[in-house]
């Protein structure tokens, strides 16, 4: 299934589940509930500014279904838990008086969790708005599931889920999210920061489930495990089962410092449990810094994998792969105007692709670093069709399709190929083709900028 197509059906679902609220909760009206650290809960429903409740957990049980809590800012402590269908919305970041909202100036602390869990039946809708969510105990920061046919529709704005340095480990996941049966997850991300968990988002579909991610602006950051034994810590794990479908959009994105960047799952590679979707699109983004054993970058497994406008750079592995090593099962490796630089590791430095096929489209990949195998490595399997990509060494057992307009030279990218962006003299530019080229680049430059579209994410643009 195209990511298309699953946003199409994602979209339908999203509107029978809005008439399902709206016919649930009828002529309802919505009320505004308001939580202050200098309010009280004894005999208050929290609907009056002037006399807040003191806990956010007294307020989201005196909330009904439409409701808006607003938070003044300060530090709120409690799991909030949501089993029943209910659509409510988390306004943190007020004022005292709630006449004003900003939440960088009034930081609203949620110590402990939000955990939602729609069983048969429940359509749960929560909005999360500038919040930072933090703890150091065994459960994750935030949890969405859905089984049978439950339903969940969540929405982070402008929040922090970090987690912190508790013993033994940091938080399992800042975000964890997971359907089973027919249960469905739709969770919208953005200008939000996931850092200091041993996961930073994980997500799994597995029967017959949906979930749909989509993220902009999210930086996913030194999220790693702690355990130099058996360390499984990564910024980004997604994995589907069964006939599972799990689609994972990314836009304007940072992933930095993790140990994977990410880690990919597709049902392809489960022996005993085939079937599973699993897509993965990167768009303007970038994966950098992380440190691994293998595929230091991104990892992919029986995944489709698309980037666009987007870069793998200065991440580091101790075996295989340091930028992307993908394997396909059946899927697809697509990277259009992207570069891969700057990696390293003993083997396979920049892109390992294999039992797959690869589509390069206006890429970059060069001046990764290893011992074999330095930019691109490939397995006996594996067919590369290459259209206007710079490529540099590169060890290719498989079947390599020159589609013309193909290069091996020094892209000159910013700070010692640590960057996206291409310097003045580069032979990237103007050499690539604008046929099937995004319109816009990683900072949103016109593409085609001078006399054609250049190689690699970055439009150079005088």
């Amino acid at each position: 299934m195209h990511v298309s197509q699953m946003k199409v059906r994602t979209l339908l679902g999203a509107v029978v589940i809005s008439a399902m609220v709206v016919g649930a909760m009828g002529q309802a009206h919505a009320a505004d509930r308001f939580v202050s650290t200098a309010g009280s809960d004894t005999a208050n429903d929290c609907l009056t500014s002037a006399s807040p409740c003191l806990t956010l957990t007294h307020a989201v049980a005196q909330a009904a279904s439409g409701d808006t809590v607003k938070i003044a800012g300060g530090t709120y402590a409690g799991t909030l838990s949501f089993s029943a269908s209910v659509t409510l919305t988390l306004s943190a970041g007020w004022t005292a008086t709630f006449g004003l909202r900003d939440p960088e100036v009034n930081l609203t602390k949620f110590v402990s969790s939000v955990q939602i869990d729609a069983g048969p039946g429940a359509v749960i809708d929560v909005t999360v708005d500038g919040m930072t969510i933090t703890h150091n105990g065994s459960f994750s920061l935030v949890r969405a599931t859905a089984a049978d046919t439950g339903s969940v529709t969540l929405a982070l704005n402008d929040c922090v889920l970090r987690g912190t340095s508790g013993f033994p480990f940091p938080p399992p996941s800042g975000l964890s999210v997971s359907a089973a049966d027919t249960g469905s997850v739709a969770v919208t991300i953005a200008d939000s920061v996931i850092e200091g968990n041993r996961i930073g988002l994980s997500a799994g579909a597995a029967g017959n489930s949906t979930v749909d991610i989509v993220a902009t602006n999210l930086v996913v950051r030194k999220n790693r495990d702690r355990d130099k034994v058996v360390p499984t810590g990564c910024g980004i794990l997604l994995r589907s089962l069964d006939s599972g479908a799990l689609s994972a959009t990314l836009t304007a994105s940072t992933i930095q410092s993790n140990g994977p960047g990410f880690e990919t799952r597709g049902g392809g590679i489960y022996s005993s449990r085939e079937g599973g979707v699993l897509e993965l699109e990167l768009d303007g983004s970038t994966v950098s810094k992380n440190r691994a054993p293998e595929g230091a970058g991104i990892w992919a497994a029986g995944s489709d994998l698309v980037l666009i406008n987007s870069g793998v750079f200065r991440n580091g592995a101790s075996d295989v792969g340091g930028g992307l090593v993908f394997y396909g099962y059946g899927a697809q490796l697509s990277l259009t105007n992207s570069t891969i630089a700057g990696n390293r590791a003993p083997t396979g430095g920049g892109l390992v692709v294999n039992s797959s096929s690869a589509d390069l489209l206006n890429a970059i990949v060069w001046g990764n670093r290893a011992l074999s195998g330095v930019d691109l490595a490939t397995a006996p399997s594996t067919v590369v069709n290459a259209d206007h990509s710079d490529i540099g060494q590169r060890v290719v057992a498989g079947t390599f399709n020159d589609l013309g307009g193909n290069i091996d030279a020094d892209p000159l990218l910013r700070s010692r190929n640590r960057d996206v962006h291409i310097r003045p003299g580069s032979p990237a530019i103007d050499t690539g083709t604008c046929a099937g080229a995004p319109t816009t680049d990683f900072d949103g430059d016109p593409r085609p900028t001078g006399a054609g579209c250049d190689m690699g994410a970055d439009e150079f643009v005088p």
